[in-house]
């Protein structure tokens, strides 16, 4: 009996880890969509957007708007939002940039906004759909000049981009995660409000199911984003932003991520929470993103294909 009853437990146990890794990476992989709202719309439309739309590498339609500089100078910026969000979350953005010469891109994210898109990936895909609007981008304005800031998931996607075909001059990413793992032990904790450590012992097989079942199931190795490791080898201008009062993604990550390449800046924002910096210091987020943007050289074009 008493070894019965052990069996029984471990059985248990068991099934709780595979279920909740089921559900965990199901939950990840199959994001609800944020609709865009009317408002956003209009208000997009006030400062020139204009709708554009691509097929990615696979196939899959990506949409979004971009904006004109009245300046004509040919710089274009990159603008990439987070986890759950559209192409309506980076508009605060725009105005400033088309203040300064640059033309704006503001796409939705893959299964994002009105984007297609089966799952969201957190860069295994989404990095190529970057190059591709960068090519886009290329072929439609010509540039002088490609640039980037994403932020949150929209931040890690960006810093992976730069591991590939990348053109862009410069990045900029706002409180990106430092790779995937850790961030889903940091979410689990927060969720429980048990904290990471707990995640990370107790709970830890829960994750590890989860990141089996993307790669059987999906085909997507989840457990090999890590954005830290994309920029180890980045050569262009890196600035990363983070908020000290960021309870969604802890400031360790940047500088985890800045750890492996010693050209990147970091600018920890006191008193800003998860994406807050331009709200808490507007003044000086704009001066560091333009410092960091116009330090890119412009080459542009020569990574075309």
């Amino acid at each position: 009996m008493k070894h019965f009853k052990l069996a029984l437990l471990l059985s248990f146990i068991l099934i709780f880890y595979v279920v909740s890794g089921i559900f965990l990476a199901e939950q990840s992989l199959h994001l609800p969509k944020r609709p865009i709202s009317q408002a956003a719309i209009e208000r997009a439309r006030k400062l020139g957007a204009r709708d554009v739309e691509i097929n990615s590498f696979d196939g899959t339609r990506l949409r979004g708007w971009y904006f004109v500089s009245n300046q004509g100078t040919g710089k274009v910026a990159i603008l990439l939002h987070g986890q759950g969000d559209n192409r309506t979350s980076p508009l605060g953005f725009v105005p400033f940039l088309l203040a300064h010469g640059y033309d704006v891109l503001t796409p939705d994210s893959r299964e994002h906004g009105l984007s297609n898109g089966d799952i969201a990936t957190y860069g295994l895909l989404e990095s190529q759909d970057v190059h591709q609007w960068e090519k886009w981008v290329v072929a439609e304005r010509h540039p002088s000049r490609i640039v980037g800031l994403g932020e949150s998931m929209g931040g890690a996607i960006l810093l992976q981009s730069l591991k590939g075909d990348s053109i862009l001059s410069a990045a900029v990413a706002e409180c990106s995660f430092a790779s995937f793992r850790e961030i889903a032990y940091d979410r689990l904790g927060q969720i429980l409000s048990l904290g990471p450590l707990f995640a990370k012992t107790a709970l830890r097989p829960t994750i590890e199911v989860g990141l089996l079942w993307a790669q059987m199931r999906y085909d997507q190795p989840l457990g090999k984003i890590a954005p830290k490791q994309s920029v180890e080898n980045v050569r262009i201008p890196i600035l990363l932003i983070h908020g000290d009062h960021d309870t969604n993604i802890p400031p360790e990550h940047s500088r985890e991520i800045a750890a492996h390449n010693l050209n990147i800046a970091v600018w920890i924002v006191p008193g800003a929470g998860h994406t807050g910096a331009y709200k808490t210091a507007p003044a000086e987020f704009e001066q560091k993103v333009l410092s960091v943007f116009e330090s890119g050289k412009d080459d542009s074009q020569k990574g075309a294909k």
